[in-house]
């Protein structure tokens, strides 16, 4: 299995650190959910903003309820203001206050500074969703709602907790199995195995709370509600024993809900 190679890998030490120069700026994406505040014109505004348009005209303040990977300015019950080109273009409509979005945003780390770009609202997929349109979202990171659901060398998202209606599935792999195949490929190009290319930059600190998230939310339940952010892929041979045509390589843990189940 793909899990024991990797492991073998990480023992022989052939996953390397990332070099001093990749250290020195590094890019990833930061999730959240937030309630609108208020919407005003950046010259009516005074107090500090977080730029993350190359034109900002306008300020958006939001009141942050819940983030995917924790930042600084990005904590829970925290107001932030961004400033933004326009309500329209980010939004599609009028932003409407009181209203809870699901935001994406992101985050450049370069000689120690931090700069915010790219923010944007997400739309959240269902499991029917994703499989209704496989190719549209192969190799794409994709946030998906439904039933995450552990048996018996299975890990899955499933439509749906309800035990009489299970319905498709979505096999749950770990990213860090592509991220090692992809450095042994690199260190030992003569014997290449074959490997997923990540669409996102991987954060092994990161992905490592993503699963204590993962296993946390199963703790008392063999089911659990549940908002995951990952790589969408299609095709074949996923998952044990090559038994499940889709996967989704583990991202973050946007939000979850106990559902005990029989």
């Amino acid at each position: 299995m793909k899990l024991n190679i990797v492991a073998v890998l990480l023992t022989l030490g052939l996953v390397a650190a990332s070099s001093a120069g990749q250290a020195r700026s590094t890019i990833d994406e930061i999730h959240m959910r937030a309630t609108v505040q208020d919407v005003v014109l950046l010259t009516h505004f005074s107090g500090k903003v977080i730029p993350v348009d190359f034109d900002p005209r306008f300020v958006l303040t939001v009141r942050i309820q819940s983030v995917g990977s924790a930042a600084t300015n990005f904590t829970v019950g925290a107001v932030v203001a961004f400033a933004i080109h326009s309500p329209s273009l980010l939004f599609g409509e009028e932003a409407k206050k009181g209203k809870t979005y699901d935001f994406s945003v992101q985050r450049e780390i370069r000689h120690g500074k931090t700069r915010y770009f790219g923010l944007k609202v997400d739309s959240t997929l269902t499991v029917e969703q994703s499989l209704a349109n496989q190719q549209g979202h192969a190799h794409a990171v994709v946030k998906i709602r439904g039933c995450l659901d552990r048996g018996f060398e299975m890990l899955v998202l499933r439509s749906s907790c309800d035990y009489d209606h299970l319905g498709q599935c979505v096999w749950l792999e770990d990213a860090e199995t592509e991220y090692a195949f992809t450095k042994f490929n690199r260190l030992h190009p003569k014997h290449k195995v074959p490997v997923i290319e990540l669409s996102f930059q991987f954060d092994r600190a990161r992905n490592s709370r993503a699963w204590k998230k993962v296993n946390a939310s199963l703790e008392n339940n063999i089911r659990s509600e549940i908002v995951l952010l990952g790589q969408f892929e299609t095709g074949s041979g996923f998952g044990h024993m090559g038994a499940y045509p889709n996967e989704l390589l583990l991202v973050d843990v946007l939000d979850n809900k106990s559902n005990p189940t029989p």
